[in-house]
């Protein structure tokens, strides 16, 4: 299965650099843009409007577990105080049980917390892709590149000609920068 990965991981690497081979001023529509899109979001401060909203979903997924854990600490001690201070061996078997149950439970409530940030953060993410994507598009096109790939570990080089990481960052500004234009005025009432 490891030689399987290696192999796959190495054939992206060469069509990638055959992609890159082709360059980006190639008219013919099968050449390369690159967009580094942590760059982006830097410079449009989405890193950090996204890094605010992972940090409250998570502060509101503990809170949750949090409250989970003591209804379930508020169960144990009543279930303890239930059986009193002389338990029989029937009684202390079916506590340790009931602590099992709900150590269980507290571990799928947090494990389906878990699950819910990673998949707030993959949201996120896309939703980030997806404002930008329109930008990449537009830039890849006028370069005559036919594909948009996200700079990335993967990628040990790129050509600043194929690079239009500084192209989306300025339109991006400058639609934001764009002056809303104000709501039509109401007919007037006959």
């Amino acid at each position: 299965m490891k030689r399987f990965w290696m192999t796959m991981t190495m054939l992206a690497v060469f069509c990638t650099a055959g992609l890159f081979l082709t360059g980006c001023n190639n008219k013919g529509g099968n050449a390369v843009a690159v967009v580094d899109l942590d760059a982006v979001a830097k410079a449009m401060g989405k890193d950090q409007v996204i890094a605010k909203q992972l940090q409250n979903f998570n502060t509101q997924i503990n809170r949750q577990l949090a409250k989970v854990g003591k209804d379930l600490q508020k169960q144990l001690k009543a279930e303890t105080k239930k059986i009193g201070s002389k338990p029989t061996e029937q009684d202390k078997k079916n506590l340790v049980s009931l602590q099992n149950k709900a150590e269980q439970k507290f571990a799928a409530y947090r494990q389906a917390g878990a699950n819910r940030i990673r998949q707030k953060q993959i949201k996120l993410a896309d939703d980030f892709r997806n404002e930008v994507k329109p930008y990449a598009e537009r830039f890849a096109r006028q370069r005559g590149a036919s594909v948009v790939m996200v700079s990335t570990s993967m990628i040990l080089w790129v050509d600043n000609r194929v690079d239009i990481t500084a192209d989306i960052i300025g339109a991006m500004r400058s639609a934001s920068a764009a002056p809303i234009a104000p709501a039509p005025a109401p007919a007037p009432k006959p």
